[in-house]
Parts: C-alpha cells; sequence; structure tokens
C-alpha cells in the first residue's frame, strides 16, 4: 500500500535545502567566468583610421588596390577612380537617395526596363554594395559600429571596414550636411587586436569568399605559430605570398589541440576542409585575384585548379593548359590596355575606340567560326 503524503506538508519542503541554480552551474561547470567589461561606443574621426593591412576580407577590388594607395592618395580619388569603371550614365546620388535608377527602371506598364540587368564587372559590383550600405546608413543609421585598436596615436579598423568607407563616402558627398558630421564614426575602441574575434565576425558572414577564408586561416594560423616566425606583409611584392607563407602544411601543422578552435573560427565542420582551404594559398596568382574578385566559392576554385595531395606549395602547382595560360596573358593584356586607355588625351582616346571595336568584331567572329566548326 502507498504512502500518503500529508496534506499539510508543501509539494516542494522536502526541496528547501537544494542548491540554488547559480551553486549547480557552479558545481557543472566549475566557478563563474568573468564577465567582460563593456566597451563603449565612442565617436572617432574616420581620418584617424586606417584598414588592417592583412585583414581578409577586402572591400575594394584588386584593380584599384594596385592603383589607389591610402598613404599616397585621397578618398576623393578612390571614389572618382571607382566611379569611372561604372558604365551608361551612372548617378551616385540617385543610388545614395533610393531614386529610379538602370536596374530599377519600370516599363509603362510596370515591368522592368531591363530584364537581366547586371554589374558587368567586380569593380561595379562593388562599388554598388558599398552604395547600398552607405543609403542605408544614410537612411537608417549606423545600427553596428565599428571596431579598431589604437595603434600610437590613430586607430587600426579591426572589424568595419566597409562600414568605415561607406563614412568616406558620405562624408565627401554630404561634407555641407549640418545635421549629421559623418566625418565621425560610432567605433569601439578594442583593449587589444584579435585576430579571433575578427575571424568570428568575418565568419559570422555567408558571403565571406573562398580567398578571403583562404586568408583569415592564414593569418590564424600564423598567430598560432607566432607572428615572429613570418615577414610582415610589406615584404612581398604581392599580399597573396605574405598569406603563401604557411601554404605547406607539413611544416605548419595544425596542433592538435588547435583544431577545434580553428574550425570554430573558421564556421567549418571538418579539418578536410580546413586543407582545402590551404591549398587555395597556393593557387596562380590571376586565377587568386579572379577568385577574390569575383567571390568565387572553393569548390569553383577547385574546377580551374588541380591540386596534388603534397601540401608544398612548390608541388602543388601544376602546369597551365593551353586555356588556362590564355586566360592568363589575355586578363594581363587587358589590363595593360585599361592603364594606358586611361591616360590617354582626348585626340588618342577615339583611336582608343576605333582599336576597341575592331577587337570586339575580331572575337566575334572567331566565335561565329569556333561555332561554325
Amino acid at each position: 500500500m502507498s504512502k500518503r503524503r500529508n496534506r499539510e506538508q508543501g509539494m516542494f519542503d522536502g526541496l528547501k535545502d537544494a542548491p540554488t541554480l547559480e551553486e549547480s552551474s557552479d558545481a557543472i561547470f566549475g566557478a563563474s567566468l568573468p564577465v567582460a567589461p563593456a566597451i563603449k561606443v565612442k565617436m572617432i574621426e574616420i581620418e584617424s583610421i586606417y584598414p588592417d593591412p592583412v585583414q581578409p576580407r577586402r572591400a575594394i577590388p584588386s584593380i584599384l588596390r594596385e592603383r589607389w594607395n591610402s598613404t599616397r592618395h585621397t578618398f576623393e580619388e578612390l571614389f572618382e577612380w571607382w566611379t569611372e569603371y561604372m558604365e551608361g550614365h551612372f548617378h551616385l546620388a540617385t543610388y545614395l537617395y533610393d531614386g529610379e535608377t538602370e536596374r530599377s527602371r519600370q516599363r509603362p506598364d510596370g515591368e522592368p526596363l531591363y530584364e537581366d540587368f547586371e554589374f558587368n564587372n567586380p569593380a561595379q559590383a562593388s562599388f554598388i554594395r558599398l552604395i547600398e550600405l552607405a543609403s542605408s546608413i544614410l537612411r537608417d543609421g549606423l545600427t553596428n559600429p565599428i571596431s579598431v585598436t589604437r595603434v600610437g596615436r590613430d586607430y587600426m579598423v579591426e572589424t568595419g571596414e566597409r562600414r568605415w568607407l561607406a563614412y568616406h563616402l558620405l562624408n565627401i558627398f554630404f561634407a555641407d550636411d549640418e545635421e549629421q558630421d559623418w566625418s565621425k564614426i560610432p567605433a569601439r575602441i578594442m583593449p587589444e587586436r584579435s585576430i579571433w574575434r575578427q575571424a568570428t565576425e568575418n565568419n559570422a558572414r555567408q558571403n565571406l569568399n573562398a580567398v578571403s577564408r583562404a586568408r583569415q586561416l592564414a593569418i590564424l594560423l600564423m598567430e598560432i605559430h607566432g607572428w615572429k616566425n613570418f615577414r610582415p606583409i610589406n615584404e612581398f611584392k604581392t599580399e597573396q605570398d605574405f598569406y603563401a607563407q604557411v601554404g605547406d602544411g607539413h611544416e605548419w601543422r595544425i596542433p592538435a589541440d588547435k583544431s577545434e578552435l580553428l574550425l570554430q573560427a573558421m564556421g567549418l565542420n571538418n579539418q578536410t576542409q580546413l586543407r582545402q582551404y590551404r591549398k587555395i594559398l597556393r593557387c596562380e596568382p590571376d586565377i587568386w585575384k579572379r577568385a577574390d574578385d569575383e567571390d568565387w566559392t572553393e569548390h569553383r576554385i577547385r574546377s580551374y585548379v588541380s591540386f596534388k595531395e603534397s601540401d608544398s606549395p612548390n608541388i602543388g602547382r601544376r602546369k597551365k593548359s593551353p586555356l588556362d595560360q590564355a586566360i592568363s596573358d589575355m586578363e594581363n593584356f587587358k589590363e595593360r590596355i585599361i592603364k594606358n586607355a586611361e591616360m590617354a588625351d582626348d585626340d588618342m582616346r577615339l583611336n582608343w575606340q576605333e582599336f576597341a571595336r575592331q577587337q570586339s568584331d575580331w572575337w566575334n567572329n572567331l566565335a561565329r567560326k569556333l561555332d561554325e566548326s
């Protein structure tokens, strides 16, 4: 026969001496972790901030990074040159004010004027993304302050380089704005630089391309092995060579006690993915540049470049196919043509236009012959 509970006894009276939730948590997980001090947001002059030279996510496309240098050129020059890559009748103000643009224009019946409107090159696409961000900040304000670390009397961006660039764009365009001072940006001044904190924010974004992820992995590996073992980025001819210092997986192995930490920071599921992104550090320079500008995935890079199983940077590169070589040669040729055409005076521009038309006819004839064959 079961015993009945005394009616005067409360249901939870037997738990009067039970530990509290906090005591239980401490017993299971150890003493409570110290709470990090809150970092206050301050308004900082955008001119006193400079970008992190090894930041994995590049806000400015390679064709402009090769031309513009923050220590020698102004931001007015950067945006002026960036605008030159926008084709047709591009009006920056229309995009900033959410007006009728080429891609939003409609016919009288309400249908899009351009069904398959696209921006034709990476410089255009990246500039539009920056303008969209600036327009959002203009409309709704900056909801997520950037983070910086102090370097002498100045500051270096830890997270938020595109937001900082957007403020430069707004400061130039709305220099006479009496209601809003765009020369200062809300920022958290972090006590010290953290590669891991930067990685967490970068990889929380779904649009981080494969080259950016490879850069991220590289600087995390450099952090693990100690920066004193690697040359600084300004000692290299190309930025890829800086990151490729950890391209050899035999020399710069991932310590067993750091694998899980790396996977979490990179937002990856397994060590095979870590090896695949490390291999990107050793791809051909023209593929690296194009993949970064055009936001290629890791799978697409592998479809263009095959790697051997060896992690040696010298062994891993294969000889280019004739098509790969032709693409590489053509990319270099186009860059030279663009630079020379940009420097031409008005008289020479007519010659460049005629040259471009002839080349267009030649490519069209080649495509037609290949179709016929």
